[in-house]
């Protein structure tokens, strides 16, 4: 099995070594916490968030995740009508959902997740009868505002 073994660079000591159980990826994150995702097959994702002596503080799965480009956030979202829970944003620096998107699963779930810089992200959903739109979140220091936008395809370069 994997193993994580924690060092204090200054001395080369080792603070922890421990298991996380299951392969996939790893990523420190802002709060000095480890990120820990892996599959469980189609649609089906599991998290967990470790501090550095491998205690699980906080851990959960999804039908697809994405995280931000600075590890800071991790976006939970529905792929599949099925899913459990809807779009979900959560701030890894204090391991609060900061947002929860009031669209059903049931009703249109998320093809794509475009983080446009750290505070802005613009979610793609598709609705039962295919047609898609677009939803965007800002986030603004503790306020967190999302605003729905004309029905585009994703543009590179923005």
């Amino acid at each position: 099995p994997r193993k994580c073994s924690i060092y204090e660079t200054k001395g080369l000591t080792r603070v922890s070594r421990w298991e996380p159980g299951f392969g996939g990826m790893l990523r420190w994150t802002p709060a000095n916490t480890i990120l820990h995702w892996w599959g469980c097959g189609t649609n089906c994702q599991n998290y967990c968030v470790y501090d550095i002596d491998g205690k699980e503080l906080l851990e959960g799965n999804a039908s697809g995740l994405d995280v931000s480009p600075s590890g800071r956030f991790l976006m939970i979202c529905p792929s599949l009508p099925l899913a459990g829970r809807g779009l979900e944003l959560i701030d890894l620096t204090n391991l609060t959902t900061i947002y929860k998107s009031n669209i059903k699963p049931s009703e249109a779930w998320v093809s794509e997740v475009r983080w446009i810089s750290e505070t802005k992200i613009d979610a793609e959903y598709v609705q039962k009868n295919s047609q898609k739109f677009h939803r965007r979140i800002y986030i603004e220091s503790t306020k967190f505002v999302a605003t729905v936008f004309p029905s585009t395809p994703f543009q590179t370069g923005l």
